[in-house]
């Protein structure tokens, strides 16, 4: 991604990943400098579901994002 993208908690975002795979996964984080690079924290529907904790969601590098997409549920 060139641009910097609007990312808000709850926004469902086609991600890229390692493998060149694009995935679907809902953001619970805006935009956050992560060690190295900009990241945004994602999770799966499942977690999404689940209480807030510690091992809720994992951080994405912002590279990775395709794109946000038009919608805040999955497809």
């Amino acid at each position: 991604m060139t641009e910097q993208p609007r990312i808000e908690p709850g926004r469902w975002l086609a991600l890229r990943t390692a493998d060149g795979e694009v995935i679907e996964r809902t953001a619970i984080s805006g935009i956050q400098r992560g060690a190295k690079t900009m990241v945004v924290w994602i999770c799966t529907e499942q977690e999404r579901a689940a209480p807030p904790g510690p091992t809720r969601g994992r951080p994405w590098p912002l590279d990775a994002v395709e794109r946000v997409l038009d919608t805040t549920a999955p497809r």
